[in-house]
């Protein structure tokens, strides 16, 4: 699942993984990653159509975007994730790779979320464990069959040459990685929030343990904005557009403090919708924690790092840091991997909060 981005040579990244498309040139030079094309590209996720008729509209609005960038029958990768994907370490006593992959597809076979006979796999050694040294720390990602054929197609029918599929969730661990947030000996909790998923990565010190995607993310809080919102005058009912400008207004607003927002409504009437939302993201990261804490035998995690559009959302983290009792940090990794590894983002600037870490990630990782 993995392609090394040769030097001068551009690769189209394509990020299916989340809602709305990703698309990106990559091309590397030295300690140089330049971007081209940087673009997003809106979907119609309509259930009522049927899959090949999306497919076939996801692939033309890529074509346009390969036409426009004379980019037809260039290499290109793309990134999947959801109930697509599995990431996730498993520990091995050390072993040639064919026993090695013998021994992943039984252990998947007991912790994968769909059958491992559907699935294509691959996997790396990332070192040993520090609690068990004689034992290969090996990380592996899970791809469905279908989803991959289904990916590769998309390539196929809008003038590309598919040479790779990922995880976005192994992209953002790369992403982690080079923007050097993860202390050696620490456990941590690194949530990238998407406008339509949350990643939550799961790390013991730089090490990627296990990765979870939920569907509580920035478009969820949009969501809860659009029900009835009870004021002295009556209900007043927001379109998308009008609850997105309210809850950029409002961010996650105070209990004790009153503040006049857009259309008509101010910040108390807003706050029991909310709520549940930010608790229900509570939860999926305390279950995750608990998770953490029990496959390394630990009485705490040491920290929580937030990233992505969604996290951008003003008093968020102070409200989850609240709720988890334990410290948050919001984070630009694009900024800090370039600070730390010295790394020219040219081109077109890629960032964390347009949804295109995971891009960049990937780019980074087969650097």
């Amino acid at each position: 699942m993995r392609i090394p981005l040769t030097a001068q040579k551009l690769t189209v990244v394509v990020d299916l993984s989340r809602g709305t498309i990703k698309l990106a040139g990559a091309e590397t030079a030295g300690e140089a990653v330049r971007f081209h094309g940087v673009t997003r590209i809106p979907v119609d996720s309509s259930e009522a159509l049927e899959p090949d008729v999306r497919d076939g509209r996801i692939a033309l609005a890529i074509a346009d975007r390969v036409h426009e960038r004379g980019w037809e029958g260039y290499p290109a990768a793309c990134l999947l994730s959801g109930t697509e994907t599995s990431t996730q370490s498993f520990l091995f006593p050390p072993m040639g790779d064919d026993e090695l992959r013998s021994a992943i597809s039984l252990k998947l076979a007991q912790r994968l979320h769909f059958d491992v006979g559907q699935a294509y796999f691959d996997f790396r050694r990332v070192g040993r464990d520090q609690k068990n040294p004689e034992q290969d720390l090996v990380l592996v990602v899970a791809a469905r069959k279908q989803a991959t054929h289904r990916a590769l197609a998309i390539l196929r029918r809008a003038g590309l040459k598919p040479v790779a599929v990922g995880a976005a969730s192994e992209s953002l661990a790369n992403l982690t990685y080079y923007a050097s947030l993860c202390g050696e000996d620490e456990a941590s909790v690194h949530i990238d929030i998407g406008g339509d998923s949350t990643i939550l990565n799961l790390f013991e010190g730089r090490l990627l343990r296990f990765s979870r995607e939920v569907d509580v993310a920035g478009k969820s809080f949009t969501e809860a904005l659009m029900r009835p919102i009870i004021t002295p005058g009556g209900p007043v009912t927001l379109d998308a557009g009008q609850a997105e400008e309210v809850k950029l207004a409002a961010g996650y607003p105070s209990e004790d403090q009153r503040v006049a927002l857009p259309h008509g409504v101010d910040s108390t009437q807003i706050l029991p919708l909310l709520e549940p939302v930010a608790q229900r993201l509570t939860a999926e990261i305390r279950r995750s924690m608990d998770y953490l804490r029990s496959i390394l035998k630990r009485r705490e995690v040491d920290r929580i790092v937030l990233s992505g559009s969604g996290a951008r959302m003003r008093g968020l983290a102070e409200v989850l840091e609240e709720n988890l009792e334990t410290r948050v940090e919001l984070i630009d990794p694009v900024a800090r991997a370039t600070d730390h590894w010295r790394l020219a983002i040219c081109g077109e600037q890629p960032s964390s909060t347009s949804g295109f870490s995971a891009t960049l990630g990937f780019s980074l990782g087969n650097h």
